[in-house]
């Protein structure tokens, strides 16, 4: 008998053993590639919306001869929650596929392990 014959290795390992820290370690993956989006996004759409803001505020009260430290402060407020939210929104719709990979790649695992622990699949 050679040390590598099936019968010296024990019960065949099932599919979906040892994939669940696999699987955690590439959701942790997915999950800080989308924060690191979600700070560059945010980078570079709060300067763009608070410019556009800015625009149109300016435009909206020039004749006026307003109080203009007023309106633009109205305008960096505005257009940075603005771009806050743009930047996140982004982020999320570029990074949908791979949790959608990810997601897709934990159930076909559960699914296999015989639905020990499993999420269920919506």
């Amino acid at each position: 008998m050679t040390p590598m014959s099936p019968v010296s290795q024990g019960p065949a390992p099932r599919p979906g053993d040892g994939d669940d820290d696999t699987i955690l370690v590439e959701e942790q993956l997915v999950e800080r590639r989308l924060v690191a989006k979600i700070y560059r996004d945010v980078v570079i759409a709060v300067p763009i919306a608070i410019l556009c803001c800015a625009a149109i505020i300016t435009l909206a009260v020039m004749d006026q001869h307003p109080n203009w430290i007023a309106w633009e402060g109205l305008a960096v407020f505005v257009g940075g929650l603005v771009g806050t939210f743009f930047g996140v929104w982004a982020a999320f719709v570029s990074s949908a596929p791979a949790l959608d990979d990810v997601d897709r790649h934990a159930g076909n695992v559960t699914e296999l392990d015989g639905d020990k622990g499993a999420r269920p699949n919506a």
